[in-house]
């Protein structure tokens, strides 16, 4: 299996754990990981004379198992059209309106909204929001001539970016849209330039801003106007928020130095609590890049600098390639993993038996309700999390759905230890 060993940063709910606390829990939860049913996900092939496949990418997931993502049109690989997966249904194209191009879907929420990005004829490219089966163009704010929707929360606000790429042009800035209102956060953000990729249902937004133009990007939180810069990894000179979830544990990607000095490495990191950690890489792939995080800390993300690159999941304290936990007949090499929920389900992309990339929802199994960080065990680790939000609301450690995590929940988890 390719993991790191314990020695090396650790991901999920096990970073902010006490090293002499941890190493007693590692003693006694030593458990194998889960293993992953693997769904595939692939768009019909393309008529005569191409006759296969295109490449079909996942790119969000929703409580419910639902995954959005695209596929490249048979009759202009430049152009995408959007998916909707269901268990229920399977892949259903996005219906594109009259003068929509092409569209990516980039995320979607557990009211079935999708947010992504669309090719508008003389238009350009503008992020879009799909409510009750109606296309929402979210438009730009003046002086723009592009946006791009990069995420949705279950109160309906989108965040991404918009701005003017005339004349190359680099001095885009983060976004938050609500109500057909777009919100220009770059005044207090601060700097010639930000982005925004990830949201939580508290409106808290991360990303990456730049204070002049030639400095590094730095990673961000912001909320109700009030902007918190992460800093750079340690060791490193920069950092881009890619996710947040709802504690306010950010993942995304920073770059190093490497050995020479001459270039430079990208590394996965996790910030909680004002804490930022590098997550370090899997053996044989030199960078790595947190992509998504769920509500327990559970991270996962790119390993890449060989070809294929791989998916990653970081859970109960170390970074494991997908590959590694998924049945030998799947016929699918995981190559990326782009989003997970609460149940521990993970959507991305792969290479299927045929060759080509096809999107893929992978799903825990054998994994009891109390197991709240996706080892397929109740044990310490599980503990750790439901003390630490104890009190909460709307957490996955409220385990009989009582609205708040208490002592029944407690009781519930301590019953079921060990199973």
């Amino acid at each position: 299996m390719s993991a790191v060993s314990f020695s090396s940063p650790r991901c999920g709910p096990w970073a902010t754990v006490p090293a002499l606390l941890l190493a007693g829990v590692i003693a006694e939860d030593a458990h194998a990981q889960c293993t992953y049913q693997v769904d595939i996900i692939q768009a019909p092939d393309c008529p005569f004379p191409l006759e296969e496949p295109p490449p079909t990418l996942g790119t969000g997931l929703n409580e419910l198992g639902h995954v959005v993502g695209y596929y490249s049109q048979c009759d202009d690989p430049t152009l995408r059209e959007a998916f909707v997966w269901k268990p229920e249904t399977g892949m259903v194209t996005v219906q594109r309106p009259a003068g929509v191009l092409g569209a990516v879907a980039a995320d979607v929420n557990d009211v079935g909204q999708v947010i992504g990005t669309a090719e508008i004829s003389a238009v350009g490219r503008r992020g879009f929001l799909i409510d009750a089966g109606v296309f929402i163009d979210l438009g730009t704010l003046p002086g723009g001539n592009f946006s791009e929707a990069r995420a949705v929360n279950e109160l309906g606000q989108v965040t991404g970016f918009w701005g003017n790429f005339v004349n190359g042009d680099p001095s885009a800035q983060a976004f938050l849209w609500q109500d057909d209102v777009m919100t220009d956060l770059g005044p207090t953000i601060g700097g010639v330039a930000s982005r925004a990729f990830g949201l939580n249902d508290s409106g808290q937004v991360t990303g990456w801003r730049r204070e002049n133009d030639g400095d590094e990007r730095i990673a961000f939180i912001w909320q109700d106007g009030i902007n918190s810069d992460l800093g750079p990894i340690p060791g490193g000179f920069s950092s881009e928020g890619l996710a947040i979830n709802s504690r306010g544990e950010v993942t995304g990607a920073g770059l190093l130095r490497d050995a020479g000095g001459s270039g430079t490495i990208t590394r996965a990191f996790l910030h909680f609590k004002g804490q930022m950690t590098d997550l370090g890489t899997l053996p044989g792939f030199p960078r790595s890049a947190g992509i998504d995080i769920n509500d327990v800390g559970i991270i996962v993300g790119l390993g890449f600098g060989v070809n294929p690159p791989t998916g990653f999941v970081c859970q109960t304290g170390t970074m494991i390639d997908l590959n590694d936990l998924i049945a030998s007949n799947a016929n699918v090499i995981i190559t990326n993993a782009t989003a997970i929920n609460n149940a521990g389900q993970i959507a991305g992309w792969g290479i299927g038996p045929d060759g080509h990339s096809v999107a893929v929802i992978l799903t825990p199994m054998n994994s009891p309700p109390t197991d709240l960080t996706g080892d397929c065990h109740t044990g310490v680790d599980d503990l750790i999390v439901l003390l630490g939000d104890f009190g909460q609301t709307g957490s996955p450690a409220d385990i009989n759905d009582d609205g708040v995590v208490n002592v029944l929940d407690l009781i519930i988890l301590l019953l079921n230890f060990g199973s």
